[in-house]
């Protein structure tokens, strides 16, 4: 004989199985549909919103990132321009410290070649006259207070120079000469007169050589064309130790 149950009976039932009914009425009334849709609908916008969370802070990152790369690639071209500047600046200053060492330089060396030169051509031999009047002294052709010898003079040679007279006092002289030849401040000895003019002059025992007659003056006279150096100063004598001295005398009568 089947049980029949009743409604006061249905209290009976185990929990399980009113559970399981609940729940299959939830289930063909559609509540637990919706509410699945509403938790699945939540956890999409959750979804969402850190996905889009997620792609705004990339976009941030990216944008600070490119920020920071400005700013870097900024400093970085200030960075390049200083140093142009800089080594325009340095290279303009090495140019200029270039220049002036080299016009030093050129100054210094025109110094040294002036200096040397006029070393070099220092005048060496000197004309004098004394006694109641003077003359002025022509060498090769030119009236002359001083000369230099060649540079290439030495010992044991002629130093020729044709020397002429112009006596300007108008008495009657008698005159004498001689030529003095120094090395170093020091007289050479056995140094003669080359060509004197014999016509007029002739030697004595004091080394001068004497007018055999008075001479006019207001006239030019002749009175020789150099000098004979001794062969003994051939290795030391040279145009920088040499000194010639050209003396005539007047004593008028």
């Amino acid at each position: 004989m089947k049980k029949i149950y009743s409604d006061a009976d249905k209290s009976d039932l185990p929990l399980e199985s009113s559970s399981i009914s609940k729940s299959l009425n939830k289930v063909e009334n559609g509540t637990s549909k919706a509410k699945i849709s509403v938790i699945s609908s939540k956890n999409r916008t959750k979804k969402d919103e850190n996905k889009k969370a997620k792609v705004d802070a990339k976009r941030e990152s990216l944008r600070t990132k490119l920020s920071s790369d400005t700013i870097d690639a900024v400093d970085l071209e200030k960075l390049n321009e200083e140093k142009i500047q800089n080594h325009s600046f340095r290279a303009k200053r090495n140019m200029v410290i270039i220049v002036i060492l080299s016009i030093l330089l050129a100054i210094t060396v025109a110094i040294i070649a002036i200096y040397a030169s006029t070393i070099t051509k220092r005048n060496n031999c000197f004309v004098y006259s004394y006694g109641d009047t003077y003359a002025n002294y022509i060498i090769d052709g030119k009236e002359v207070e001083e000369f230099r010898t060649p540079p290439n003079i030495k010992g044991n040679s002629i130093f020729s120079f044709y020397t002429d007279i112009y006596i300007v006092g108008t008495e009657t002289y008698d005159i004498k000469f001689s030529i003095d030849v120094y090395e170093s401040g020091v007289l050479l000895n056995n140094t003669l007169v080359y060509e004197p003019n014999l016509k007029l002059f002739t030697r004595d025992s004091d080394g001068f050589y004497h007018s055999k007659l008075p001479i006019q003056g207001g006239q030019t006279i002749n009175l020789c064309q150099g000098v004979i150096l001794d062969r003994q100063y051939e290795n030391s004598l040279n145009a920088n130790n040499i000194e010639i001295k050209f003396n005539t005398y007047f004593e008028k009568v």
